[in-house]
């Protein structure tokens, strides 16, 4: 359960903002903004040393997760020319 919650919902949202979002002019912006959002959480839990940093970095890798899907969509489409 654990799994699904923290890893495949958010690649799954990752997906479907990609896949919602590709009829926009510009559709690579949501994977940058994510790749951007994942950077900043990343550094937020990294340098956040109190007792609530584990919920930072259980964020910081569910951004991750959303971002890899985004990600991995996009090269998808690269590959069946869909844009």
């Amino acid at each position: 359960m654990f799994i699904l919650l923290f890893y495949v919902v958010p690649f799954l949202v990752g997906i479907a903002l990609r896949v919602l979002l590709n009829r926009l002019p510009k559709p690579y912006l949501v994977t940058a903004v994510l790749g951007i959002v994942t950077l900043i959480a990343g550094c937020i839990s990294l340098f956040n040393m109190t007792e609530a940093g584990i919920i930072y970095g259980m964020l910081a890798r569910q951004i991750s997760s959303a971002f890899v899907g985004s990600l991995a969509i996009e090269v998808v489409f690269g590959f069946l020319g869909i844009y």
